[in-house]
């Protein structure tokens, strides 16, 4: 799973940063939910067979 890129400048304050941390955590805990059902939901044996497919016939870049 992905997403937008979540860009944090360089020049925020210490308390800009935290809210920046606090708001990271809650992306991260919803996307953790989603993976989660998804593989709830998802036939194994067809997820891991799916995966090698696509593995063999794609190079590492």
């Amino acid at each position: 799973m992905w997403g937008s890129p979540i860009l944090v400048e360089s020049t925020l304050k210490k308390d800009e940063l935290v809210q920046h941390g606090v708001t990271l955590e809650v992306i991260l805990n919803h996307l953790t939910e989603q993976a989660e059902l998804a593989v709830q939901q998802s036939d194994p044996a067809a997820s891991f067979l799916h995966a090698t497919c696509q593995d063999s016939s794609s190079s590492f870049r």
